[in-house]
This record gives structure tokens, sequence and C-alpha cells, in this order.
């Protein structure tokens, strides 16, 4: 018996079966009694004619039944079948006889019904696979849909239009699942608050500070009622709890074309993180509302105060800008750790603590929203023991002021009996020369502390002093003089022009006066003392400078205050730079100490133009 078998085939069954009486071979040009091929390599229509019988081998369970009449296979056999075929070929090289495939048991020969039961066992394949990959496209359907909302919550959420944005993305989708008026929230925020979220398809309406109250559906139906001041149709509610706290997503049907599967798994899949994305929301809302509030006080307020995390993270504060992330003791106390007796530490309302050397008292709150925060401000007690102190400096000034009328109603009797005694002298036609240019010298300094107590009765009066146009120049040149005991030992440079200006002589020879004597009396003997003028289109100033120690860092913060003096007790009063800077005002000038000269000392005298 001749067999033709497909290459592929060829030496599986070649060497499966044994016998002198059969012959294999794979030329489809010689006529064979069997011949046995699968659907991939069917040989034409003339050379199927030369064979006998024909066996067709298949591996997929869909077959054109087309191609199936054109074969006419005796036997159709699946791959895993192979060996069976073996078995077959076996017993018909035994047997002698192709006949033999009628009485085979183990393949069926009935062409019309192995078809019809593959049709079969194809369709309900085909349907169960049908199935499958419906089920798989509503599946991966479903999971493109929660992506998409996945990137929309996080693509939003820190944008205003957050909850708008989210109701509209809700409407769109659940109108495919049915007919509803309204959808909403209710998300707890705390225990006593609440936030309603109402949206009708055209409208979003909040409230961000309502109280809901109840134990079911029924309850928080009629509350709503309430709220939108009309009925409530059927009502479905979902629940998110968290934390303890029960949170509502709600949907007020139009009719009951929804359903109910499809809409429970929608909401169930996205109510929780929908619920989270609301408080964060609404947190951060309020978050934003106390840092603008803090803003607004922060920058009125002159001393430290702001608002810090559990960590000590500063979170907003006004006296610096947070460009990085820092701690408040490293911003504000230069610390690598915590401030000691720190109100937040130690869990104190209030509490004193030093920083840079100086002392406050610290006044800490804790609130919270989406995490706990502190609120911390500090009471400069440096600050508070300097008022206190310039209100005793206040109440002695007033006490000088006094003193000065007393004292100037007490010295002026005999100064005039002096100036007439004096005046009297300098008629003499007898009096010598030498002496009378004495006398008149005398009289001169009888008047001009007649001028000095004059000015220290203006000065404890406040009254304001008369102002008329001269020439700083013409002032120090009759300044100078006085000065000449107490600057005989130092060289005075003095290069001042004749500028105008507007002032009260008197006032400005005693601020000459007390700045030279100053300088006289910080500097060696030999010192040097420089005053001379700056022109500019703004102000005209007259420095003086002078190149002794400077001046200590101690007495450069309240310089200008009364009774802040670096001499020894007994050598002065520490008066002279504060009425300096006084009658200064008076004149609508300015007394400036310049602290960034480092040879000596720097005051500079200026007159706005």
């Amino acid at each position: 018996m001749n067999v033709y078998v497909q290459d592929q085939y060829l030496e599986q069954i070649k060497q499966s079966v044994s016998g002198a009486s059969i012959g294999f071979s794979n030329d489809l040009q010689k006529t064979a009694d069997l011949a046995v091929f699968d659907l991939h390599h069917i040989p034409s229509s003339a050379q199927l004619s030369q064979f006998k019988e024909k066996v067709l081998i298949i591996d997929q369970d869909q077959i054109d039944f087309k191609i199936l009449k054109q074969i006419n296979p005796r036997l159709i056999v699946k791959t895993h079948q192979l060996g069976d075929l073996v078995n077959l070929i076996q017993t018909i090289t035994t047997q002698n006889s192709v006949s033999l495939f009628k009485q085979a048991q183990l393949l069926p020969v009935d062409e019309t019904g192995q078809i019809e039961s593959l049709q079969k066992e194809l369709k309900e394949k085909s349907e169960s696979l049908r199935y499958f990959v419906n089920e798989e496209n509503l599946k991966k359907q479903k999971e493109k849909k929660l992506l998409y909302f996945l990137d929309f919550l996080n693509a939003e959420q820190d944008t205003p239009e957050f909850m708008e944005n989210l109701c509209e993305l809700l409407w769109m989708d659940l109108k495919k699942l049915g007919s509803f008026h309204m959808l909403g929230f209710i998300v707890t925020l705390s225990k006593q608050d609440n936030a309603l979220i109402l949206y009708d398809g055209k409208q979003a309406r909040f409230n961000y500070n309502i109280r809901f109250s109840g134990q079911d559906e029924k309850q928080y139906a009629a509350q709503l009622a309430d709220v939108i001041q009309r009925p409530i149709a059927a009502t479905k509610f979902w629940t998110s709890e968290k934390n303890q706290l029960k949170s509502y997503f709600f949907l007020e049907n139009r009719d009951a074309t929804a359903s109910p599967e499809n809409l429970d798994s929608y909401i169930s899949e996205r109510v929780d993180l929908m619920v989270l994305m609301i408080q964060r929301h609404i947190s951060q809302l309020q978050t934003s509302y106390l840092l603008n509030k803090w803003n607004v006080f922060g920058k009125a307020y002159q001393q430290p105060m702001h608002v810090i995390d559990a960590n000590y993270v500063l979170v907003q504060s006004n006296y610096f800008d947070q460009v990085q992330p820092a701690k408040c003791y490293e911003k504000l106390a230069g610390r690598t750790t915590p401030c000691d007796n720190c109100p937040v530490a130690i869990d104190k309302s209030v509490s004193p603590v030093t920083i840079q050397g100086r002392k406050y008292k610290s006044y800490a709150t804790k609130f919270s929203t989406d995490k706990d925060y502190s609120f911390v401000f500090y009471e400069n007690q440096t600050e508070s023991d300097l008022v206190k102190s310039n209100l005793i400096q206040n109440e002695k000034m007033n006490v000088i002021g006094q003193l000065a009328n007393h004292l100037a109603h007490e010295l002026n009797n005999p100064l005039t009996g002096l100036k007439l005694a004096t005046e009297f002298i300098l008629q003499q036609p007898q009096l010598e020369t030498s002496i009378k240019s004495d006398f008149v010298e005398v009289l001169k300094g009888i008047d001009r502390c007649k001028n000095i107590i004059t000015d220290l009765l203006e000065f404890s009066s406040d009254q304001s002093p008369v102002l008329t146009i001269g020439s700083v120049d013409e002032v120090i040149k009759k300044t100078m003089p006085l000065l000449k005991s107490i600057t005989r030992t130092f060289n005075v440079f003095i290069d001042v022009k004749n500028v105008p200006v507007r002032m009260n002589a008197g006032h400005l020879q005693q601020i000459i006066f007390n700045l030279v004597k100053n300088s006289c009396q910080a500097m060696p003997a030999k010192g040097s003392i420089k005053i001379y003028d700056i022109d500019s289109p703004a102000h005209y100033d007259v420095v003086f400078e002078d190149n002794g120690g400077g001046l200590p860092d101690s007495i450069k913060n309240h310089l200008f205050q009364p009774f802040a003096t670096t001499k020894a007790i007994g050598e002065g009063t520490g008066l002279g730079l504060y009425i300096s800077k006084s009658l200064v005002k008076r004149m609508f000038a300015d007394l400036l100490y310049d602290a960034n000269y480092k040879s000596g000392t720097r005051f500079i005298l200026r007159f706005f133009k």
C-alpha cells in the first residue's frame, strides 16, 4: 500500500509504522492509496483525485465547510490524535486493506456527522470566546474610565474650579446610567461641621459651613429638603467613612430607569476617593483663607510671628520669606534644636524664651486643618523694658523741665546784676584797653548764658523756635572761639561753604558746641577733627568727623536717647546728643550717626531742601 505523508509528519509516521507492505512518500506526483496532510498544505484538485482515501489534520476549532467539501476527507484528525492515526495505519499494514478505515472506532467515518459535531463544538467555543472578549472589553473600558477619573482628580484637585469640574464630570457619566434631578455631597469635616455640595446639571452650589445630623437616609433627605427649600424625590445615598466620620454622596432620581448594578458599581468605586479629595480641597481653601488673613494681620504686627507644623517647619512668617522649607528655631534663633522653654515643645500657651540675647514672652495656640499647626507670636521683653525705661526717663525730663524753669528764674537775677556791673565798668574812661577787651568777652559770656537759659526754657515748654535763613559757616565761626580752651591740643580742619539754610542760630550753635566737645572728649591729645559740607540736590550736609576710638556697640542702638553716655559718672549727663537731636528736629533738619564709618566717629547734620 502506498501512503503520501506531508513532510512535517513523514518521519513521525514512518518511524512509528513497521511493515514491508507499505510505502511512504512525500511526492505529490505519485498515486497513493492514502494521503495525510493538513489545512496549511492542501494538494491541488488534480492531485486530490489521485488519492483513494484522504486524512485531514487540523489544529484549530473553526473549519471552512467549502474547504471540507473540496477535500472530502475520509477522516479528520486533530494534531493531538496523531498517535491514533499511526495505530490505524499499522493495522491497515497488517490487514492490507484500506477498507479498515470504515471499521475504525477511534476515528469517525461519518463525514456529515463529524462536520456537524465539529461545527457545534466550534460554535460553543466561539460563543464562549465572544463572551470572554466582551467581558474583557467591558473590564478594560471600566478600567480606562477609572484611570481617566484618577487622572482628572490628580490634575484638578489644586485648581479653584475643582468642585465645579468634578460635579460636571460626574453628571456627564451618570446621565448615561439614568435620569436625575440632582447630585450632591455631604462631606463631614469634623464632628460639628459639614460641607454641602449640590449640582443640578447647570449650576453648582456650595456651603462649607453647615451642620447635618441624623442616623438614616430619610433624616438626611428631610434636612436636604429644608436646605434647598423644596420636596426631595426618591434619593439614593452612598456612604464613605474615615476616622469615624461619615460622609455621603447622593442622587435624586428623576425616574427608575437607572441600572442599579452599573450605578452602584460606578459610585462605589469612586465615592471614597471623591470624599477624600473634597475634604483635602476644602482644607486647602480653609488654609488659604487663614494664610490670607495672616498676611493682612502679620504685616501690622512688628514682633516675630509665625505658623509652624508639628515638626517646627515654618508654614508662614511675618519676619522672612520662606523660599525653602526651614525650622523656626533655625531662622529665628540660629539654633539646631528647639528653643529652651519653647511653648510648642513644652505644650504651654505662654512661656519666656531668650533668642539671640533678647528676652521674649512667647505665646502659642494650636489649630488643625489638614494637619496640626501651632500659631506662635512673641513680645519683645527687651523693648518692653526699654519702654519702661523711657517712661522713667521722660519723668526725669519732666522734672528737669520744672527745674529748668526754677533755675532760669534764679540764675537770671545774678546774671542781670553781672551784666549791669560789667556794662558800668566798660563805661569808665580811665579803663585800660587790654582790660576793657577782657570785660567785653565777659559781657559776651553773660549774654550767652542768658541765651542758653532762654533756650532751656523754650526747650522745656515745647514752643517752636523762630527760624531764619542763615549760613552754617557763620555759626561755626562764632562757635569755635567758645571752644578755644577745649580744642587747643587738637587739629581742627574746617571747610564749610556759605550755603543758606533755614535754622535757629542759637540752637545751631549749641548743637555744634556739643558735637565738637564730644569729639574732643573722645580723643587723646593731638587728635583730629574735620568739619566739611556736602551739597546735593535733596539736602545739604555738614559732616563732623574725628579719628577717635568710635562708639561701643552697646550704645549705638539708643545713641540719641536721654541719659545715654559712655562717660564716667560725674563727667557727663547723657543729655547732649538727646538735646541736640531734639533741637535739630525743631529746625526740620536731622542729626545722623554714620555706623559705616570705621576710622572714628562721624555725625551728619542734614538740612533738607
